[in-house]
């Protein structure tokens, strides 16, 4: 079923939408824009504040850690084709899987980069 250009430009405005409040960095910026209005709101609000900020927090430590890992491993690839011997040119088959874990664990960080 076809749809029309109203239909199409309402399912395009939700899912910018959609996207707009999962980014990390408008979301970011809207709980600052929040933190400084609310700097003197009242005690629930302020903890409530302060409860979103340490989620958001959370969040970046969690996806900070996923990319540490993935620059680990990566570096530990370099290091195994560095220090092999130049007669032996083929990887074997653990540097295989373990290069095919990286590019897995590698395009997964891109996808929650690209959020």
């Amino acid at each position: 079923m076809a749809l029309n250009d109203a239909e199409r430009q309402a399912r395009r405005r939700e899912k910018l939408k959609r996207q707009m409040q999962t980014d990390p960095r408008i979301v970011e910026a809207a709980l600052l824009q929040e933190a400084e209005r609310c700097a003197h709101g009242t005690d629930r609000e302020r903890h409530a504040l302060a409860d979103k900020l340490m989620v958001a927090a959370r969040d970046y430590l969690h996806r900070a850690q996923r990319l540490a890992e993935a620059a680990r491993r990566l570096r530990l690839i370099k290091s195994v084709f560095l220090t092999r011997p130049a007669a032996r040119l083929r990887p074997t088959k653990f540097e295989f899987l373990l290069l095919r874990s990286l590019l897995k664990l590698l395009v997964r960080a891109l996808a929650l980069i690209s959020r």
